[in-house]
């Protein structure tokens, strides 16, 4: 199951999520329609252009902190290919987390990315 979570910026508000259920690869391409249909192209691009995709597959259950597509465009400009699949990575939590658990989260929270030293 994966979870998806918009952002306006970086370090802003929770906007929406949606829950995808299926078959694993079919649930990771139904939450790339959805990133697609809501305008974030930049992101479901680096996970279908990348090993990420597949690693992904492997990983259940995950939640996506997708930013806005200027800021993975600057990125994308300014970064090597690497540094922007670590930061696609930082934006991934391997635990799946409702709209309900995401505003329950207490002050100081952590959360596990794909990124084992780094935690949001």
């Amino acid at each position: 199951m994966f979870t998806l979570c918009f952002f306006t910026s970086p370090i802003s508000f929770l906007l929406s999520t949606a829950i995808v259920i299926a078959v694993p690869d079919e649930k990771l391409e139904l939450m790339l329609v959805v990133l697609r249909t809501r305008g974030y192209n930049l992101f479901g691009n680096a996970l279908t252009t990348s090993d990420l995709y597949f690693d992904l597959l492997a990983r259940t259950p995950l939640t996506f902190f997708i930013t806005t597509e200027s800021s993975l465009f600057v990125l994308d400009m300014t970064s090597s290919a690497s540094v922007y699949i670590t930061a696609i990575c930082y934006h991934i939590v391997s635990l799946q987390l409702s709209l309900t658990d995401l505003r329950n989260l207490t002050f100081g929270s952590i959360l596990p990315t794909l990124l084992s030293i780094h935690k949001i």
